[in-house]
């Protein structure tokens, strides 16, 4: 986890580091910690099992709020939670780093350190079927500008591997195998915007030199 902070801290800032701060925060914290380690005495249960059925509560617990920001807290600790449960049974981990070839993921979800280890010149764009606006992983995905549809709910199921996917980040659509005509009008769309960004960025370097 601190491998990743350092990783998101170099390549999205400080302020996106702080989410993986705030997961350090999480494995220390006695309010999970503690329950944990009482039910493996009192239950005689190993601490694969504890820590799984712990978290789970807090996590059914955080998804069954009614604040939205507070229910995106439940893909948090299960990333936390993922993470050191993997290390106990000892399962390795897809580096989703690792991705070297352009790839759209479909994934029913993904966690914030999936998010942040994305390499922009490989992974394209990302649907989940959960999600909303205020997760972290968006949040990471409109820093590292990669296209994102979170909450797409049945893009799982919908979507084959080798489909042709466009993911509409700006509209929040997702479009399976379109036809020529879509996507010829989403490469000139593409470009415009490709055109744009260059524009603004020239403004940008005018403005500094100036001040």
């Amino acid at each position: 986890m601190e491998i990743i902070r350092d990783k998101a801290e170099k390549d999205l800032g400080a302020d996106k580091a702080a989410i993986f701060d705030a997961h350090l925060l999480v494995l220390a914290d006695p309010e999970l910690i503690t329950p944990i380690q009482d039910k493996i005495q009192s239950e005689n249960v190993n601490a694969e099992f504890s820590l799984n059925e712990t978290a789970s509560m807090f996590i059914t617990m955080f998804e069954q709020m009614d604040n939205e920001y507070m229910k995106e807290r439940a893909a948090d600790i299960r990333d936390v939670t993922k993470r050191v449960l993997s290390h106990l049974l000892g399962v390795h981990i897809p580096n989703p780093s690792m991705i070297a070839e352009e790839v759209i993921i479909i994934a029913e979800d993904l966690t914030p350190s999936d998010t942040a280890q994305l390499n922009p010149a490989y992974v394209k764009g990302f649907t989940t079927d959960i999600g909303g606006r205020t997760s972290h992983s968006a949040i990471m995905a409109r820093s590292l500008e990669i296209p994102a549809v979170v909450g797409a709910k049945s893009v799982t199921t919908s979507i084959e591997n080798g489909d042709l996917v466009i993911i509409d980040g700006l509209k929040g659509e997702v479009h399976i195998n379109p036809t020529p005509e879509l996507v010829k009008r989403y490469e000139e769309e593409q470009e415009a915007y490709a055109r744009q960004k260059a524009e603004w960025a020239k403004l940008v370097n005018e403005k500094n030199r100036y001040e």
